[in-house]
């Protein structure tokens, strides 16, 4: 299980504005810098004993990530960059549990076609009205995209919310 620290809270809030969005390894899809750059720690740190286990039991081996808040956004990245990093395959991994955790994905949905798994590979459970799990989506309405982008010149070129602009551009000339 994953908890997160005052460590990688620290990491995540002193990554500068410009540079939040990184592309996940060996993908085309973005992820928050600052979560990336802790679950490659993490990754790192845990590769030993991913490997001693992954060597002990063979074609027998599971793994299974879960975490609450940050530490499940963290799971789902290492769960993820096991993946892609071809260090296990899909049937090795049971599915990753996250517990309150936010988005740390710009087009998530991508990464898992390229990996081929489905949905069924990622639980999130949220309460209704947690914040949290809600705080960094990228799935936002159309006027929460153009206040997002007056706010903060960052905003105006990122690509989760680019989508946002061409919808409205296109309602108006309508």
């Amino acid at each position: 299980m994953f908890s997160c620290n005052f460590h990688i809270l620290n990491l995540v809030r002193k990554t500068p504005d410009h540079s939040r969005s990184i592309l996940l390894q060996g993908t085309d899809v973005l992820v928050h810098r600052g979560i990336y750059e802790a679950a490659k720690g993490i990754y790192k740190q845990f590769m030993p004993a991913i490997m001693e286990h992954l060597k002990r039991h063979g074609d027998r081996a599971k793994l299974q990530f879960t975490g609450h808040s940050l530490g499940g956004s963290l799971s789902l990245l290492v769960h993820l960059m096991l993946l892609t990093n071809k260090v296990v395959s899909p049937s090795t991994l049971r599915p990753v549990v996250t517990f309150g955790s936010p988005f740390v994905f710009c087009g998530g949905h991508q990464i898992i076609h390229e990996l081929g798994i489905d949905e069924s590979h990622i639980h999130c459970v949220m309460m209704h009205r947690d914040i949290v799990p809600r705080a960094f989506s990228c799935n936002y309405p159309n006027h929460v995209a153009v206040v997002l982008k007056r706010l903060n010149s960052s905003f105006r070129s990122h690509p989760c919310l680019l989508k946002n602009v061409s919808i409205i551009i296109l309602s108006i000339l309508a």
